[in-house]
Order: C-alpha cells, then sequence, then structure tokens
C-alpha cells in the first residue's frame, strides 16, 4: 500500500473543499431560482383570488332585479335574504349574521353599498347606492367588502340603475 504525502493530501483537501464550495453556489443559486419562482406563483396565487372586478362578471347572464326585488326578500316570513353591493345582488339566506335577529340583520334586503363603505351598520345609508362620490377610503372599504361578499355567497343578479320600481 502506498502513503500519501502530507503534500498530496493538502491538494486534495483542497479539490474537495473547491467541489464543496462550487456545488454549494450552485445549489444557492438553483435555490433563489426555486424561491423566485414560488414567489411568483404565489403572486399569481393572490391575485387570481384578489377582488373580482364587477365589469368582468358575466353580467349578460345575471337576472336583473329592482331594488323593490332585493326588500322583499329580507327574510321575514320564511324569504329568502338578499343584499346588493355596487348593484350585484348576493344571497346571503344561509348565513345567520343577516337573519332578522342576526348582528346583521339590519342589512337583510338592503343595498349596503354606502354603509359598508362608512362601516356603519344602522339603517342610516341603506339603499343609497346610486352614483358613488365617496371618498377614497370609503370607496376601497365599500370593494374591499364586495371581494368578501363575492368570494363567499353567490351572485343572483344585478340591479338595474334604469329600472328601480
Amino acid at each position: 500500500m502506498e502513503s500519501i504525502s502530507i503534500q498530496q493530501f493538502i491538494i486534495g483537501s483542497i479539490i474537495l473543499v473547491a467541489i464543496y464550495v462550487v456545488y454549494q453556489i450552485l445549489d444557492y443559486r438553483s435555490s433563489i431560482k426555486r424561491a423566485e419562482k414560488n414567489t411568483q406563483q404565489s403572486q399569481n396565487e393572490v391575485q387570481a383570488q384578489s377582488s373580482p372586478n364587477p365589469e368582468k362578471l358575466e353580467i349578460a347572464s345575471l337576472k336583473i332585479m329592482t331594488l323593490n326585488d332585493v326588500q322583499q326578500n329580507n327574510g321575514q316570513n320564511g324569504k329568502k335574504i338578499f343584499i346588493a353591493i355596487k348593484n350585484f345582488v348576493f344571497d346571503v339566506s344561509n348565513s345567520d349574521s343577516y337573519k332578522p335577529d342576526g348582528p346583521y340583520g339590519v342589512f337583510a334586503g338592503h343595498d349596503i353599498s354606502i354603509s359598508l363603505g362608512k362601516m356603519n351598520l344602522t339603517d342610516e345609508f341603506l339603499d343609497q347606492y346610486g352614483t358613488v362620490t365617496q371618498p377614497e377610503d370609503e370607496i376601497a372599504n365599500m370593494n374591499s367588502w364586495f371581494s368578501y361578499f363575492y368570494q363567499r355567497y353567490p351572485v343572483i343578479g344585478r340591479i338595474d340603475d334604469k329600472k328601480q320600481n
């Protein structure tokens, strides 16, 4: 058996360390690429789940309703519970929160756009959507709430501004 010299041992060790360092650099670069890819996928998923654009909903397929149609569906006498936000009508009948004795029962059967924009749980701003000229923060609140409802409740119709009664 042939023995190796200290010089050969040191050179071999340096080569092994160099290979290890190159491997770590390449692995680090591929980790960065994987992280970038995962970040891009996450951003795409967030964009896919972000606020829906009401103008891009299949508006033509939605039933045209009046505010009166929404008001008649207030959970009283066994009726369904509808609410409207930004002229879109949601069926919230499956939520105890909007039943007449629920914490948001005041909203049942109403357009609640302005109420949500103002974060006001009274009946003062019900059925006042029409043309929105609220401050930007209130419009942002309203859009955020629209997104919330859109993700949780079926859109069953839209209110036609020209056909209110």
